[in-house]
């Protein structure tokens, strides 16, 4: 199965809370799945701000490991940081991480 591996820059923020709740949740859920519709994006974690979608480009549903959407917001986590506000220091995360395979992994901010 080829991959791709593209970051870029997305749409709303996304705090430091991706850290510490919702990415390792992903983690904690190891071999379980996570899935999503044809032509969809399914919210796979949230805490506070901070969401994760899994997103399907294909017209067939998808079922993936936890852990391995979990590797791929923690990619997004790493490369796509900026420096927040320097009255708090926090930091903003906001991306998106496409496999070749039709689906692709985002974060952003969510009303959790």
């Amino acid at each position: 199965m080829a991959r791709e591996l593209r970051k870029s820059l997305y749409v709303q923020d996304s705090p430091r809370d991706l850290h510490d709740e919702v990415i390792p949740y992903l983690y904690r859920l190891g071999a379980t799945t996570c899935g999503a519709s044809r032509r969809s994006c399914s919210r796979v974690s949230c805490a506070w701000s901070s969401g994760v979608e899994l997103c399907n480009d294909r017209d067939t549903d998808v079922q993936m490991r936890c852990d391995r959407i979990a590797g791929a917001a923690d990619e997004i986590r790493k490369d796509c940081n900026k420096p927040g506000s320097s009255f708090d220091f926090t930091y903003v995360v906001k991306g998106q991480w496409f496999d070749t395979t039709g689906y692709n992994i985002v974060i952003r901010g969510h009303n959790c």
